[in-house]
């Protein structure tokens, strides 16, 4: 039983041991190795306090304390000692001797060795065999936890790459513009006059003069409603005017066959250029049976009648553009393009009454467009009321709306982590209540209560971490798979692609390892709390 006690004593490697009568009770050879075992100890650097009455015992220590009556009656020390015992080579006792023979970073790398192997066996150990042990309560535990992470991590990366699709494709679909028009309704309101518009011709190119520091403004003509004829089909259409080339390519406005227009024939020259380009789906209404590249280029230089609208006349086709992301504009690939010019030559009103604003690079396009708007009022004598709507607030407003859809899916993905982290709490309880006479052994061979308590604290935030490393790859497939059906829906200007976030990543993992930590405390103190003979009692 002196035995047992000693390596009981020994298994969690002290810094100080207290022996009180080691070999009391002993035969001659068992005391001989039990204090050949301690001084090897003392040699090692561990402190070593022997209480005997037998003065042998004495003779081997360091340092000798002798105490009457409660009285210290004398302090000796002995170096002669330090070698006593050396004459039987125990494996520990060569150990011993191996490490003193070593040199200091190698005695730190076997310290910080037995550190990690002290880790290993007390905390990491006990933690995996308890959840292996427990698969399916394991596994229905970290089902909340696991849905709750994935949420968040899709939650927070759908939000940043769609935002990001989205920004880009306002960029590529002319973000910076703004319409101003004529505000019917605050007209009917204050029993203002109905306004003609602005005339292109004269009055547009004026205006433009004035503000050409900080941008232009273009017109929006166009003739709706039109019969639109060819060789070998009709289709209603909207003819839609271009102001200049410079326009044109802003507009994304690309040719797959043929060529845009010349900037000689946006002029407004007497006879008007009559050319136009047709929009992807309204060269297959017009054109059925030329679908190949090779059968469009046949279509370039053919006639077009237009008529039943504001234009009538011929156009020849110069072009066949390449489909456009109609997410906003439906019409925008059943529309045929001509200059502006062409569009007052053939009979459309000159007077626009809804204008588009480009401001400069350095300049704000909300302020441009309220600038363009105090511009129209002193030049019409404040007589008529104008709005303005800027591309950006539409950025805006789906911002808004993504950011609320981001908050409710953010609470959602918190309140599924919170359950999950009282199921984590519940069962590491219900552990404890099983596991009191492993709790008890465990303190019996010397686990302290930092031992036990990081056992449950590391179980806790172990089941945790497995749910969110699980949360985040199942968070991962189901945004790519987002992001994959995305592209056959969203913009194809938008450069749609899946890139794993880290910022979502770090704060995934970091809301698992966190409710490991909070709710793992409770259950993790009151098992180390628990009384070692009270545990034992347990059956």
């Amino acid at each position: 039983r002196q035995r047992v006690a000693l390596c009981r004593a020994l298994m969690m490697k002290p810094d100080v041991l207290l022996c009180d009568e080691p070999t009391g009770a002993l035969d001659s050879v068992t005391a001989e190795e039990v204090l050949n075992t301690l001084v090897s100890l003392n040699q090692a650097g561990t402190t070593v306090i022997v209480i005997t009455h037998d003065p042998n015992v004495a003779e081997r220590a360091r340092r000798i304390i002798r105490i009457s009556d409660g009285q210290i009656t004398e302090d000796t020390r002995t170096e002669q000692n330090l070698n006593r015992g050396q004459n039987i080579p125990t494996p520990l006792q060569q150990a011993v001797a191996d490490e003193q023979s070593g040199m200091v970073a190698a005695r730190s790398l076997i310290k910080f060795s037995d550190f990690l192997s002290r880790i290993s066996k007390s905390l990491f150990l006990p933690t995996i065999q308890s959840l292996v042990t427990q698969k399916l309560r394991t596994i229905l535990t970290m089902t909340g936890l696991l849905i709750g992470v994935s949420s968040i991590f899709i939650m927070l990366t759908l939000t940043g790459q769609i935002n990001q699709v989205f920004k880009n494709f306002f960029e590529t679909q002319g973000s910076r513009k703004a319409y101003v028009s004529f505000d019917w309704r605050a007209a009917e309101r204050t029993g203002a006059p109905r306004w003609r518009g602005l005339n292109v011709i004269d009055e547009l190119p004026r205006l433009n003069k004035q503000v050409e520091n900080y941008g232009r403004i273009d017109a929006t003509l166009d003739a709706s409603g039109c019969t639109v004829l060819s060789p070998s089909g009709n289709a209603k259409s909207t003819l839609a005017g271009v102001n200049s080339l410079l326009e044109a390519r802003e507009n994304a406005l690309v040719a797959a066959v043929g060529r845009l227009p010349l900037p000689n024939e946006f002029a407004r020259s007497i006879p008007a250029s009559k050319v136009a380009l047709l929009g992807s789906d309204a060269a297959i209404k017009l054109f059925p049976e030329r679908t190949s590249k090779q059968a469009r280029e046949e279509i370039i230089n053919q006639t077009i009648v237009v008529r039943g609208c504001s234009y009538e006349g011929v156009l020849k086709i110069i072009g066949i553009l390449e489909p456009q992301d109609s997410l906003f504009d439906r019409d925008v690939n059943s529309a045929v393009y001509v200059p502006t010019s062409t569009l007052i030559a053939g009979g459309v009103s000159p007077f626009d009454r809804r204008m588009v604003t480009i401001p400069r690079e350095s300049i704000n396009p909300t302020w441009f467009a309220k600038y363009v708007v105090n511009v129209l009022r002193v030049h019409t004598n404040d007589k008529f009321p104008f709005r303005f709507f800027a591309s950006e607030q539409h950025l805006e407003k789906f911002n808004l709306m993504l950011g609320i859809l981001t908050g409710l899916t953010l609470v959602i993905g918190a309140l599924c982590t919170i359950i999950g982290g009282i199921g984590v709490m519940n069962i590491l309880l219900v552990n404890v209540h099983e596991r009191i006479q492993e709790i008890g052994i465990r303190k019996a061979v010397g686990a302290r209560r930092n031992d036990i308590n990081g056992q449950f604290l590391l179980e806790s935030v172990g089941l945790c971490l497995l749910s969110g490393v699980l949360g985040v790859s199942l968070g991962i497939f189901i945004s790519w798979l987002a992001m994959q059906i995305a592209k056959s829906q969203l913009p194809k200007t938008a450069a749609i692609s899946f890139s794993l976030d880290p910022v979502a990543l770090i704060v995934a993992l970091s809301v698992s390892v966190g409710a490991g930590l909070l709710f793992g405390t409770w259950p993790a103190r009151r098992a180390a709390e628990l009384d070692i003979v009270d545990a034992l009692k347990q059956e």
